[in-house]
């Protein structure tokens, strides 16, 4: 039988803040990435920093380093994250949330190579709701990407019983 893989979480909380140490592998052993993180709280704020090394097939690959923030006070909710990894990758992603009784408006941003010299991008407003067993979210989903841009409107409708 081979093995499937393996994840392992540790957490220590602590006056100052969390720690946490992540351990994933795969494939015996060859694919396994590991990492490290802190997350605090202040106020209305929440941060979460970590790093990650991933080695596939025995080769080192790559490392990360990810930061975010979130916001959270009474309707709004802000989220950032940003990300750097080795090969000179830097993305972001930003929502914005305002609640208003059972709907969610959104914007949505995505660009996930900042740096790379083909313009990509992702803008997406948006709505989250339900109606009694009635969920939906209705966006209008705006990507670019090399001179060309695309547009889309998803709607999704889910009935619970």
């Amino acid at each position: 039988t081979a093995f499937a893989g393996m994840d392992v979480f540790m957490s220590l909380k602590t006056s100052i803040g969390t720690f946490c140490g992540i351990f994933n592998a795969e494939s015996d052993f060859t694919d396994f990435s590991f990492g490290a993180g802190y997350k605090k709280q202040f106020g209305p704020y929440s941060i979460f920093a970590d790093a990650a090394y991933y080695i596939v097939n025995k080769n080192p690959v790559k490392y990360s380093f990810d930061f975010d923030v979130v916001y959270n006070m009474d309707a709004i909710n802000a989220q950032a994250y940003v990300v750097y990894s080795s090969g000179n990758e830097l993305g972001t992603i930003a929502k914005i949330t305002y609640r208003m009784g059972t709907t969610r408006f959104y914007l949505y941003a995505k660009d996930m190579d900042i740096l790379n010299k083909n313009l990509a991008f992702t803008v997406k407003p948006g709505m989250t709701g339900s109606f009694g067993m009635l969920d939906f979210d209705l966006a209008i989903d705006c990507y670019y990407e090399k001179d060309k841009f695309n547009v889309t409107v998803p709607l999704v409708i889910t009935l619970q019983f």
